[in-house]
């Protein structure tokens, strides 16, 4: 008697997400972390992650880390130069990048809103003003608990107008929604593969501006130094530090290419910049 088959799962989670035919079709390859053909995969995913921030113009760099979103938040919080960090919350996510700034010795406040409403501009403003040592702000475009959008451009507006460094976890939303990171005044982007680019998990992305070109050795953790992951990558043509989730590289290239990556004009410069 045959195995009686499942039907395909549609998951309705916050991630990972329904994987296309194409993205699982993309993995049946095993690649070498060294071979040429996976360095140029992995820097043809660079640039892509670049085009869906409208930064390829702008002094913006992408950087892969093995890991969930998390991973890619620790890598730039655990190496933040000295000074305090401000995270503006109304969920998990923002509550997480606190969490991590107190592990790693950081001085962190953490400015909270209800679950069900967004950051308002006006918090921002009020917590800044008094306190001029405050010189990073945390902040979550799609906190994936509640699935609310916060305004991210006035809120980061309203951060550069203090002349603050501004952390974004876009972890729920890259990909989904336009987010041009120079023109809203984004200095660092954390984001992941498995929500709105439709991989599959375990990649994390960090797209970020000169900040992660200082302090070289800074962040506890060795595996997730964001310099020396950066030098790597940049000047070796897509190695990476450690052993890789080639699988996952993989999987990027197919999702960049889906025709339901995002909304029309991020699909067109997708197109546009990696079809290669």
């Amino acid at each position: 008697m045959a195995k009686r088959q499942n039907p395909p799962r549609i998951l309705l989670t916050p991630g990972p997400v329904t994987t296309s035919a194409r993205v699982k079709q993309s993995m049946l390859e095993d690649l070498g972390t060294w071979d040429r053909d996976y360095l140029a995969l992995t820097e043809h995913g660079r640039h892509c992650l670049l085009a869906l921030a409208a930064s390829l113009e702008a002094p913006y760099t992408a950087v892969l880390f093995a890991g969930s979103g998390p991973s890619a938040g620790e890598s730039v919080i655990s190496r933040l130069p000295p000074g305090q960090l401000a995270v503006f919350a109304n969920g998990t996510h923002g509550e997480r990048m606190a969490d991590i700034g107190r592990i790693h010795k950081i001085p962190a406040t953490l400015v909270r809103q209800r679950d069900s409403q967004p950051v308002e501009v006006g918090m921002v403003r009020d917590a800044l003003a008094p306190e001029p040592g405050i010189r990073y702000v945390g902040l979550v475009h799609g906190e994936t608990t509640t699935g609310l959008l916060n305004p991210l451009h006035e809120l980061a507006q309203a951060a550069k107008h203090e002349d603050r460094i501004v952390l974004v976890d876009a972890v729920s939303s890259f990909g989904g929604y336009p987010l041009p990171v120079g023109d809203w005044g984004i200095d660092v982007l954390m984001t992941a593969t498995n929500k709105c680019l439709q991989g599959v998990p375990e990649l994390g992305i960090v797209v970020a501006e000169k900040f992660m070109r200082s302090a070289e050795g800074q962040g506890r953790p060795l595996s997730l130094r964001l310099h020396n992951q950066w030098r790597t990558m940049n000047d070796r043509g897509g190695k990476w530090r450690y052993t890789s989730p080639t699988q996952s590289v993989q999987a990027l290239k197919a999702a960049f290419l889906r025709a339901t990556i995002a909304t029309a004009p991020i699909k067109r410069r997708c197109r546009r910049r990696c079809a290669a």
